[in-house]
């Protein structure tokens, strides 16, 4: 679901934010409140209420690999 608006690997196309310089993803809580308590439905952000912690734990991995992955690779290219 969440690559229909915020892409594929979380690059972002424009429709949504990149999730890999997203803040929200490294704070659990802040986390579980966008996906699951839908704090940002006023905003577009649709909710997920059925993620278990599991899921939301397995996803912020995943973002935040993406995102490490993102920065390894404009580190190889700046030099």
């Amino acid at each position: 679901s969440c690559f229909l608006c915020h892409g594929g690997g979380v690059v972002s196309g424009g429709a949504a934010p990149d999730l890999r310089e997203s803040p929200i993803v490294l704070n659990k809580d802040a986390f579980k409140q966008v996906l699951v308590d839908g704090v940002r439905l006023p905003l577009g952000m649709p909710r997920f209420k059925d993620f278990t912690d599991k899921e939301l734990d397995g996803l912020s991995h995943y973002i935040r690999a993406q995102a490490r992955k993102a920065l390894a690779a404009n580190a190889t290219a700046a030099k």
